[in-house]
């Protein structure tokens, strides 16, 4: 153990003080966002990276396979970098996204307020993710597209209630308008 100790350090050391800082203090967390297609998670992502301003949608086409962001996040007490994985949401996706959701710290589980059947397909998601996740992982449900609030079809209470009945958190959000966007991920460090 002493020796893996003194090799990580040495490596370390041959750093510039900046980067050793850095490579020091900044823990990473794996993140993965589940959810039909057309949900809004590759907009959720755009979004953050956007630093929360609302985003169009105009050439952002369906994700294949998986997309990944790493971005961070400060607060008063901490600094952790996220490892965020967006998932493909087409049925013939779901194969390969049990294998990127190993080790996940947190998994998002989107739907869209103004689709049923996004809404519906969440235990579906929820059941691929309990069977391929290792440890302890937070699981927080996302009602998104937030500014079709005048078009939602799921309500807000039913929605809560799953996420109690499933020990989740529950957030709503809009990835085209930046609404709530942040505040999610600031609520995940």
């Amino acid at each position: 153990m002493f020796l893996l100790e003194m090799a990580e350090y040495s490596s370390l050391n041959s750093l510039s003080f900046p980067m050793r800082a850095i490579y020091k203090t900044l823990p990473e967390y794996k993140v993965c966002i589940l959810g039909n297609s057309h949900v809004g998670k590759s907009m959720m992502l755009r979004c953050l990276h956007g630093g929360g301003r609302s985003v169009t949608d105009e050439n952002l086409s369906s994700t294949i396979g998986m997309d990944l962001l790493k971005h961070e996040v400060r607060g008063s007490s901490y600094h952790m970098q996220l490892q965020i994985w967006d998932t493909g949401g087409h049925e013939r996706f779901r194969a390969i996204t049990g294998n990127y959701l190993r080790n996940s710290h947190v998994v998002l589980l989107v739907y869209d307020i103004t689709d049923m059947k996004s809404y519906e397909s969440i235990p579906v998601w929820l059941e691929l993710a309990q069977a391929n996740v290792c440890g302890e992982t937070l699981f927080m449900l996302v009602g998104n597209k937030l500014d079709l609030f005048e078009e939602r079809v799921v309500g807000q209470f039913n929605a809560n209630a799953f996420a109690m009945e499933h020990k989740m958190e529950y957030f709503e959000c809009s990835a085209s308008k930046g609404m709530n966007v942040l505040f999610l991920f600031n609520q995940i460090a």
